[in-house]
């Protein structure tokens, strides 16, 4: 199959003619930004500041509830061993009441006094 082309030459001229080019003027061109001003400048760094005070009271509060949470399940860790210890269960309702509390901890208070018997006991140093 032979094809057959039209080989008629293109007029490049129009394209190419230098009148209908035209030259960028000034108001062609992009603007460029406008310079920020002092106050602008510092307005913004004031709202920089601000967001940055936000963000810290944010991981601070953050930091704290990390920190109580961690306390709280040492406490109850703690409390359970307790339990277990005395084998209370508190299922069965036989639960320490604030009276064995406070036995218990002036027990742990005279232990240490007698000789530091419950703080080398947790492998904590003694209190001077």
């Amino acid at each position: 199959m032979s094809e057959e082309f039209n080989e008629t030459p293109i007029d490049f001229s129009e394209v190419l003619d230098q009148s209908s080019v035209t030259e960028e003027t000034a108001e062609d061109k992009p603007k460029t930004k406008k310079r920020r001003t002092v106050d602008e400048q510092l307005a913004d760094l004031e709202q920089q500041a601000k967001q940055l005070a936000e963000k810290k009271k944010k991981l601070l509060a953050q930091k704290s509830s990390d920190e109580r949470k961690k306390r709280t399940k040492r406490l109850i860790e703690l409390g359970g061993a307790v339990c277990k210890v005395l084998n209370e269960d508190t299922a069965e309702g036989d639960v320490m009441n604030d009276n064995d509390v406070a036995d218990l901890i002036a027990f742990l208070k005279k232990q240490n006094e007698r000789g530091n018997y419950f703080t080398t006991a947790m492998h904590r140093t003694p209190k001077q």
